[in-house]
């Protein structure tokens, strides 16, 4: 049986890390520039859901950390988003970032690749803007999608580039949180990982819906092909 995401309330804070993205091309205040922009361009343009996406102040995260840590240090409520050179999170740099929710609780991360060998510096403005709009979704509990040209496709098909959402991600996020409360939930969660205790004393025993992001492959001939698992 489906079990269904926990609930945020009308208004979600993204807690930015406070330290420069060096290897991924950003600083700390272009950092919570990305954030606003993406916000603004995606899930803050659905009129018919009540979610409201704010960027709060920022937070001291530590770089080395994985997803596990990270989503330790949010509140209910919150979604925590940074720049991670772990390898544990980032075996390869071709992977631009991660996001999840826990699924005890509505407090999400997201983790956009800082590792030397990332390609987030190499792929255009709004590649990089719809692939952290994608984790968002992840972070709130929407999982991928069915339809080819969405914002949440699993894969981004060839010349089709995501500057908004679609309607079926616009139904995804109206199905979780609409304008006027009605029962529901949203069936699409790809899998979860079972996240213990770790070594710095982060809360475990909670269970991470961890959806991972876009994958920008760069082929030989310099084009570059997109791809979500």
């Amino acid at each position: 049986m489906q079990r269904e995401p926990p609930r945020y309330g009308n208004r979600i804070t993204i807690r930015p890390g406070d330290n420069d993205c060096s290897n991924a091309g950003l600083t700390a205040q272009e950092f919570r520039e990305f954030i606003q922009r993406s916000i603004d361009d995606y899930w803050n343009s659905v009129p018919t859901s009540r979610l409201q996406f704010v960027v709060g102040e920022s937070i001291d995260i530590d770089e080395t950390g994985t997803t596990s840590n990270a989503l330790g240090l949010a509140s209910v409520g919150e979604i925590v988003v940074g720049c991670s050179d772990s390898a544990t999170t980032f075996s390869s740099g071709s992977t631009l970032a991660v996001g999840g929710m826990s699924t005890t609780q509505a407090r999400g991360v997201v983790l956009i690749n800082n590792t030397a060998g990332t390609r987030f510096d190499d792929v255009d403005e709004i590649a990089r803007v719809s692939t952290f709009a994608h984790e968002l979704g992840h972070a709130i509990g929407i999982g991928h999608s069915r339809v080819e040209y969405a914002l949440m496709y699993y894969s981004v098909t060839a010349g089709v580039v995501n500057e908004h959402l679609t309607e079926d991600d616009a139904d995804a996020i109206t199905y979780l949180s609409p304008t006027e409360k009605k029962a529901g939930g949203l069936a699409g969660a790809c899998g979860t990982i079972d996240l213990d205790n770790d070594q710095n004393g982060d809360p475990g025993n909670f269970l991470l819906t961890l959806l991972f992001g876009f994958i920008i492959a760069v082929m030989l001939s310099k084009k570059a092909s997109i791809r979500v698992i």
